[in-house]
């Protein structure tokens, strides 16, 4: 059965403590994930912006169902008959409706950009570390 290294032989690692100090170097961790750190930075910039706007969209949403919801409601206290105030009722749940399957949709649009946007820096860092990771190995030789 063969003998398996020892912790203490391992190599040193890029966080390992600096000589004498007891604190690791993450120096070397960053410029070795430099690039990688960029992207994910790209990527949770994207995020806050994609949902900095998907919060402004519900927040109008919502203002314009209030407001249009007060209406029906100053709507309904001018009826004269159960009759106007079903019809009344019937329009605003019509209208209600298709706002709220616009809104979905917009919404659902806006979910899709943010996160192509937000996969983009990712998907490219992943691509540039791929090519990179091919360029370093040698190819087999086609026969």
């Amino acid at each position: 059965m063969p003998k398996t290294k020892s912790a203490s032989a391992s190599p040193k690692t890029a966080a390992a403590p600096e000589a004498g100090t007891g604190i690791p170097d993450f120096r070397a961790v960053f410029e070795s994930n430099g690039s990688a750190f960029a992207a994910a930075v790209k990527a949770s910039e994207a995020m806050l912006q994609g949902l900095a706007e998907m919060n402004r969209e519900m927040m109008s949403f919502a203002s314009e169902r209030f407001r249009k919801s007060f209406e029906t409601s100053e709507s309904l206290m001018g009826c004269h008959d159960p009759a106007q105030a079903f019809s009344v009722q019937c329009e605003h749940a019509h209208k209600a409706t298709q706002a709220y399957l616009e809104e979905a949709t917009r919404l659902m649009s806006l979910a899709t950009k943010v996160s192509q946007e937000c996969l983009q820096p990712i998907e490219s860092q992943t691509r540039e570390t791929l090519d990179q990771l091919g360029k370093s190995v040698k190819q087999p030789a086609a026969d």
